[in-house]
């Protein structure tokens, strides 16, 4: 933790295991990345009368390409105050269902047994059905997708090599 008067109040060990994890997990602090040689706070004490840095905002290293901005904003009346980051936007894929799958018969019973099996097992009374809309559209949506690719690469896949579809279904975690 940076602070107006040169010394933190944290502990030596508690310094090196929160440098050691931003480390293992591959983090950066936005606002330090761009501002490497600059100072500046995002907490004032009153009664200490010093400012300190206790608010970050981290972002993984292979995301530090899209850290547009980082700025941390003036100290009005909050004690403390935002850190606005901006990040470049990426260009999102966007899956699409290629519908000529679900003229494969295979495919089709293999899917009605899989949604059938899915919200047998993945139906609590106590679940949200919003999540487990989404859930289940994120299994199929990889059945759909590893059948696609399985299609689209024929060398590495028994079923484009007339082997046919593997039967029985799959589980799908939650």
């Amino acid at each position: 933790m940076d602070t107006s008067m040169g010394t933190s109040t944290l502990p030596g060990h508690v310094l090196r295991g929160m440098r050691e994890t931003l480390h293992e997990f591959q983090l950066s602090d936005c606002w330090s990345v761009l501002h490497h040689a600059d100072k500046d706070y995002s907490y004032y004490s009153p009664p200490h009368k010093s400012y300190s840095r206790t608010d970050y905002f981290f972002i993984t290293h292979r995301h530090l390409d899209d850290l547009h901005s980082a700025t941390i904003a003036p100290i009005i009346w909050l004690d403390h105050v935002p850190i606005i980051i901006m990040l470049t936007s990426r260009k999102q894929w966007v899956w699409r269902l290629n519908k000529s799958l679900l003229e494969d018969a295979l495919l089709k019973a293999e899917i009605e047994d899989q949604l059938e099996h899915f919200f047998l097992e993945n139906t609590p009374r106590d679940s949200n059905p919003e999540t487990i809309w989404e859930t289940h559209k994120c299994a199929i949506r990889g059945t759909l997708i590893r059948q696609a690719n399985a299609i689209s690469t024929p060398e590495r896949h028994p079923r484009r090599r007339g082997e046919g579809i593997r039967q029985g279904r799959l589980a799908f975690p939650v």
